[in-house]
C-alpha cells in the first residue's frame, strides 16, 4: 500500500505567494518563468512540514523555517478522501506559528484544535509529520568525503548532496543486491565505468569515485559533473523517506539522454515519498502526465498564481500536436505566459 500524499496546498502571504492554491499529484512539477514563485512554493511547503514534524512553538532559529513566512502567513495542506480527509493549517501569529487541524486522527478535544502547536504530531498522524527534504544538488558538495554512518543509523541526504559517499558505503554494507543494481545501471549508462569505488579519505570518512574498464580509478574531484549528478539521483530510492522530497532543477548537469532515466528514478521514489520538482526543462515535463504539471506565473499586483497544464489555453487541441514539454516550450514567453494562461486565471490562482 502506498503512502498518502498531500493533494492540495494553499499558501497565503508567503513571499510572492499572496494567495495561491495548487492541486498536487504523487510526482509533480512546477514550471514557469524565472521569479514566478516556484522556489517560494517549495519553501512554503518545507516550512509547513518542518513545523508539523518538530511541533515547537518557536522555530525562529531553525534554518528550515523560511523568513518569507512573515506575520500573517498561512500554509494549508490537505490529503485523503472524505470521511478520512485530513487538513492542517499553519499560520504565523505575533508570538509563534500556530496550527489548526481537523479530520481523521484529530479528536475534537485535541489541543491541536485552534491552539498553538505544542508537540510533534508523530509519524502515525499524517504524511507531513515526516517532514520535507529540499534538494539542490551541488557537485562540490557531492564530491566531499563524509564520515561513516553507524550501523542502523539513519540514511538522510544533505540539501546539496552532502553524505552521499557515506550513504553509498552504508547501502553496500546493508543491502549488497541494491548496490550491485546501481553498479549495473552505471555500467549500462556509462560504458567506460566498470564499478563504483568508495575510497577511504581518512580513518572515518569515505569518498566517492569510479573504476574504469581499464582499471583506472577516478576520484570524485576528477569525475564529470554529469556522472556525479547521476550517482546522486541513483541513491535516492535507498535513503530514508520523508513525507515530501522537494527538488530544484533536477535537469542540472545531466545530458539530455539521462533526464528520462532520472525521472524514472524519481517516479519510483514517489511510490513512498511525494516528489515535487521545480524545473525549466521541457524534457523533464515530457516524462509527466498533464495533471502532474502546474504552470506558475506572477502578476505584479496579485503575486503568484497557478494553472495546471491540462487547464491551459486550448490544451485539448494542442496536446494532439505537441508532446507536453514541447507544448510549453512552443507557447511560453518567459514573462506572463499569455498564450498559455487565460486572462481570468489570475483571479482563480488554482492549480
Amino acid at each position: 500500500m502506498t503512502e498518502p500524499f498531500v493533494e492540495t496546498v494553499r499558501i497565503q502571504s508567503f513571499g510572492c505567494a499572496r494567495d495561491v492554491r495548487l492541486e498536487l499529484t504523487r510526482l509533480h512539477a512546477l514550471i514557469g518563468p524565472n521569479d514566478s514563485g516556484k522556489s517560494t512554493v517549495l519553501a512554503a511547503i518545507r516550512t509547513a512540514c518542518e513545523l508539523i514534524r518538530v511541533g515547537q512553538l518557536d522555530l525562529s532559529g531553525r534554518e528550515l523555517i523560511d523568513p518569507r513566512g512573515a506575520l500573517g502567513s498561512s500554509i494549508e495542506l490537505a490529503w485523503g478522501e472524505s470521511p478520512a480527509k485530513t487538513e492542517l493549517r499553519v499560520s504565523r501569529a505575533p508570538d509563534a506559528w500556530r496550527l489548526q487541524a481537523q479530520g481523521i486522527g484529530v479528536p475534537e478535544h485535541s489541543p491541536l484544535f485552534q491552539h498553538s502547536l505544542i508537540h510533534p504530531l508523530g509519524h502515525d498522524f499524517a504524511a507531513p509529520a515526516r517532514g520535507a527534504t529540499m534538494i539542490r544538488f551541488d557537485p562540490d558538495a557531492i564530491r566531499q568525503p563524509y564520515a561513516l554512518i553507524p550501523e542502523g543509523g539513519p540514511l538522510t541526504i544533505g540539501e546539496k548532496g552532502h553524505k552521499i559517499p557515506a550513504i553509498y558505503e552504508a547501502v553496500l554494507s546493508r543491502d549488497r543486491p541494491a548496490f550491485d543494481a546501481i553498479e549495473a545501471d552505471v555500467r549500462r549508462h556509462f560504458p567506460t565505468v566498470r564499478s563504483i569505488w568508495l575510497p577511504t579519505a581518512s580513518g572515518s570518512e569515505k569518498g566517492l569515485g569510479v573504476t574504469l574498464i581499464d582499471g583506472t580509478r577516478v576520484p570524485a574531484d576528477s569525475m564529470s559533473e554529469g556522472l556525479l549528478y547521476w550517482l546522486a539521483f541513483a541513491i535516492l530510492p535507498h535513503v530514508d523517506p520523508t513525507a515530501i522530497l522537494l527538488i530544484e532543477e533536477p535537469e542540472n548537469g545531466l545530458h539530455p539522454s539521462r533526464i528520462a532515466q532520472v525521472m524514472g528514478v524519481l517516479r519510483l521514489v514517489s511510490l513512498r515519498t511525494q516528489v515535487i520538482l521545480a524545473t525549466h526543462s521541457p524534457l523533464v515535463i515530457n516524462e509527466l502526465a498533464p495533471e502532474e504539471v502546474t504552470l506558475l506565473t506572477r502578476d505584479p499586483d496579485k503575486g503568484t498564481y497557478a494553472t495546471r497544464m491540462d487547464r491551459t489555453k486550448h490544451f485539448q487541441q494542442r496536446e494532439k500536436v505537441y508532446a507536453l514539454g514541447e507544448l510549453w516550450l512552443s507557447f511560453a514567453d518567459g514573462i506572463a505566459e499569455s498564450d498559455l494562461v487565460a486572462d481570468d486565471e489570475t483571479s482563480k490562482s488554482t492549480g
